[in-house]
């Protein structure tokens, strides 16, 4: 997938509000949480890593399904091989986050958008920008080595 450059993050962004959930997804016909925030990263002209040790993009769903708490673990591997871990308190656009609800102990991957709000790929609901508040907190945030300019 190429990149675009000349498009702003918002823009970016707007392209995906919408698309359809799906397990283990990162093109066109779905997202998972990770596959959403890859396909963003790449479009913005990151280097995001498909593939990490044992897994790959398209792997880790059924290891999250499988062991939850191990697939966050290897995601904490993986974003510290590329990113650098940042203050939850000094987020910018364009972060990525660990979110989790504390009502359902669910966890998952976000891309931060400004204004306390982030975007991520729900099961029931799709790609969409939603708030971080104590219904969704941030627990965790990597901000990309090389951000474009």
């Amino acid at each position: 997938m190429g990149t675009n450059k000349g498009l702003a993050f918002a823009e970016i962004i707007g392209k995906f509000l919408g698309k359809n959930f799906k397990i283990g997804g990162t093109s066109e016909g779905g997202y998972d949480c990770l596959g959403l925030t890859g396909r963003i990263c790449q479009l913005r002209g990151l280097d995001f890593p498909e593939k990490f040790k044992e897994w790959d993009i398209n792997s880790y769903a059924k290891l999250y399904q499988d062991d939850p708490d191990g697939a966050i673990d290897i995601a904490f591997d993986f974003f510290n091989s590329f990113a650098e871990k940042v203050d939850i308190n000094r987020i910018v656009a364009g972060d990525i986050l660990i979110m989790e609800q504390p009502k359902d102990k669910i966890r998952f991957l976000a891309l931060y958008t400004g204004n306390m709000q982030a975007i991520t790929s729900f099961i029931r609901t799709g790609v969409s920008v939603f708030p971080i508040n104590e219904a969704n907190i941030c627990t965790h945030a990597w901000r990309m080595k090389c951000q474009p300019q």
